[in-house]
C-alpha cells in the first residue's frame, strides 16, 4: 500500500485532539496538513458524536488529568479506548495512558526512577511479568499526583529526563518489527526520526504485550499496546508524521 493511497483514506477519518491544555495546536496543524478531519476537545459536548481517533497532546499532565474530571471528559475518553479506539498519547498524553506512575514531576524522581528501577532486569522482575503483580503497586506510585486512564500496560517516571532547561533534541530509527506489523509505509531504514525530549517522561519498564516502536539508549520512547500509541517525545513538532500515520490507519 503506498503513502499516497494511504494518505487518501486519511480524509474519511475525524480525529479529536484533547484541548484542555498543552501542544494541542500542533498537532491540529500535522494532522491537517495530512488531510485529515480533526476537531478540538474542550467540552464532554465536544463528543457527543461520532469520531473515529484520539490524541492526548503534551502539557501538565496534572493539570490535563484534572480538567478532564473537572469537564466530564474523563469517563467517556477512558470508555472509548477500552472499547478500542485508537489513541495516541505524547509525553503528557504518555503518562494519562500509563498504567503505572511513578515521581511526584520535581526532578528528585529521576535519582528514585533509577535507583528502583534497572533497564536491563528482565520485565518479569520489574513486576510485568503477569497480571497480579504488574497490578500491584510500587513504593514510588504513592507520591504520583496524576490519576489517569491506567489503560496502557507501561511503568513511566515523570520528568525522568530533566527539567525544562534539560530539554534536547535525539534522533533513533524506528524498530523493523514496528514497521513490519502495519499497513503504513514506514520512512527508510536510513531515516533517523526526530525526537524532541521536553521535561519527558521515561518508560521504565513495559508488559510483553507492549511493543517497542522507538528506542533511546535502552529504554523505550514510544510504544503500542493494541490500540495504544504513546511516545516521550513530541512528534508534532518536528513535523513527525509515522505516529500520526499509524493512529489514522489503526482508526
Amino acid at each position: 500500500m503506498n503513502n499516497t493511497h494511504v494518505r487518501a483514506t486519511f480524509r474519511k477519518k475525524r480525529i479529536g485532539v484533547l484541548s484542555v491544555q498543552g501542544a494541542f495546536i500542533e498537532h491540529i496543524h500535522l494532522l491537517r496538513n495530512l488531510g485529515v478531519d480533526c476537531f478540538e476537545i474542550r467540552q464532554a459536548h465536544d463528543i457527543a458524536h461520532s469520531f473515529d481517533g484520539l490524541i492526548l497532546p503534551g502539557g501538565e499532565s496534572s493539570v490535563q488529568a484534572h480538567l478532564l474530571k473537572e469537564l466530564q471528559l474523563f469517563e467517556p475518553l477512558r470508555n472509548h479506548i477500552l472499547q478500542g479506539m485508537p489513541v495516541l498519547g505524547t509525553c503528557a498524553g504518555l503518562i494519562l495512558l500509563a498504567a503505572h506512575i511513578d515521581g511526584s514531576g520535581d526532578l528528585a524522581c529521576v535519582e528514585s526512577c533509577d535507583a528502583s528501577q534497572d533497564k536491563h532486569t528482565p520485565l518479569r522482575e520489574q513486576g510485568f511479568g503477569d497480571t497480579e503483580t504488574f497490578s500491584q503497586q510500587s513504593v514510588l506510585d504513592t507520591r504520583a499526583a496524576v490519576h489517569g486512564f491506567q489503560t496502557l500496560k507501561v511503568r513511566v517516571c515523570r520528568n525522568a529526563y530533566g527539567r525544562q532547561l534539560a530539554s534536547f533534541h535525539a534522533q533513533a530509527p524506528i524498530h523493523s518489527l514496528a514497521t513490519a506489523s502495519s499497513s503504513v509505509n514506514a520512512p527508510a531504514q536510513s531515516h533517523l526520526m526526530q525526537l524532541t525530549f521536553i521535561r519527558a517522561p521515561k518508560i521504565i519498564a513495559q508488559d510483553s504485550c507492549v511493543e517497542t516502536l522507538v528506542s533511546l539508549d535502552g529504554y523505550s520512547c514510544a510504544v503500542r499496546q493494541d490500540n495504544q500509541i504513546a511516545c516521550s517525545f513530541h512528534p508534532e513538532l518536528d513535523a513527525e508524521v509515522y505516529l500520526h500515520e499509524l493512529l489514522c490507519a489503526a482508526s
